[in-house]
């Protein structure tokens, strides 16, 4: 299960980041009392705008993960769907993650793609 609250990296904003931590503070410990497993270390916290300069996030972020980190994203396709109010920032990070840059930027940071596992 994503646990936000072991949020590691802010992201853009340090108050997002702030009001998601206290949000769902105890979640990880509840999901693990019951058994299920949760991310020790949790990134991609960002304001969703195209212009927010989520490759540079990105490598902040793989640069910052530990081993077994999970960062959540939002790639699509460009998309002419107006009711989706991040549609924009969607076709920036499909088109920087399937980029010989995002590439490059894992293996700089010695980071391996995979499932989450426990």
């Amino acid at each position: 299960m994503r646990a936000p609250e072991r949020l590691g990296h802010p992201g853009d904003s340090r108050l997002k980041a702030l009001v998601l931590q206290q949000a769902c503070r105890g979640f990880a410990s509840a999901a693990e009392q019951k058994g299920l497993h949760c991310n020790q270390w949790f990134a991609g916290l960002y304001a969703l705008q195209p212009e927010a300069g989520f490759a540079g996030l990105m490598r902040q972020w793989l640069n910052s993960s530990p081993d077994g980190g999970l960062m959540m994203c939002h790639p699509g396709l460009p998309a002419s769907d107006a009711s989706d109010p991040i549609a924009a920032a969607r076709a920036v990070e499909y088109r920087h993650l399937s980029s010989q840059a995002f590439a490059d930027d894992c293996q700089q940071a010695g980071i391996t793609l995979g499932r989450f596992q426990h």
